[in-house]
């Protein structure tokens, strides 16, 4: 996926295990209580570097597909 400027989109991925256990840590920690948290991984993915790696390791081709990303960094469909 790329961005409007034609770079490669990244994103953390978050484990749904690692998510749950963030969870119930904040729950019975007094210092969380009304407090916002984002939780994702220490370096976002490269979709780009994701794609050409599986294309090396499996052999399959890889397609590009430009995506919007909103100021508030939701994707929506672009224009390929």
């Amino acid at each position: 996926m790329l961005d409007q400027q034609d770079r490669p989109v990244k994103r953390s991925f978050v484990h749904v295990d690692d998510l749950a256990d963030t969870i119930l840590l904040a729950i019975d920690h007094p210092a969380a209580r009304r407090q916002t948290f984002n939780i994702r991984m220490d370096e976002p993915v490269d979709y780009g570097e994701l794609g050409a790696s599986l294309a090396r390791s499996r052999g399959l081709p890889t397609a590009c597909r430009r995506v919007c990303v909103s100021q508030n960094g939701r994707l929506g469909r672009g224009q390929a």
